[in-house]
């Protein structure tokens, strides 16, 4: 069964655009949107719930979407600019799986004799932001949720000196 789009705020909800809306403004790109419009319906729809999903991850949104009609325009152009450039990853013979985060969540931070190993998650750090292109960056800038401060768990190594 295909996926279906559901694009009304709710708990059902899987994308902030619709594909017609998407077809539309890869359309009106010309050869920036191409590669959207050479997808499939149901790769389309897949480019397009996957952006809402990335979208998600830096958005925190719940409490201000609370008894809305219809989602904020913003976070509907940031779901269509990325399901546009995302497109690439999901055309058939595509050498990257879409579904798979481009930033790792491993860090590792050393400085002199000390290293410190540890998991923070991928999508609430700087790198991660800057990952999206600036179009997206500038839409969902009201809505991110960056943590203040950054807590990890792993090891560290120190050696003493002379």
């Amino acid at each position: 069964m295909p996926l279906a789009l559901v694009t009304t705020p709710g708990p059902t909800a899987n994308a902030y655009a619709d594909r017609a809306s998407v077809v539309a403004l890869a359309s009106y790109r010309g050869t920036s949107g191409a590669a959207f419009l050479e997808l499939s319906e149901d790769q389309q729809v897949s480019a397009i719930a996957s952006a809402a999903a990335e979208v998600d991850s830096f958005v925190i949104a719940s409490a201000t979407l609370a008894g809305a009609t219809a989602f904020p325009s913003d976070l509907v152009r940031a779901n269509q600019e990325l399901a546009i450039v995302r497109a690439p990853l999901f055309a058939d013979g595509a050498t990257a799986d879409p579904l798979v985060p481009v930033v790792s969540a491993l860090k590792r931070d050393k400085t002199g004799p000390l290293e410190q190993e540890f998991f923070e998650p991928a999508t609430t750090d700087a790198a991660s932001v800057k990952a999206l292109p600036p179009v997206v960056q500038r839409y969902l800038t009201r809505w991110m949720q960056l943590p203040i401060t950054s807590v990890g768990y792993g090891r560290s190594t120190a050696v003493r000196g002379s």
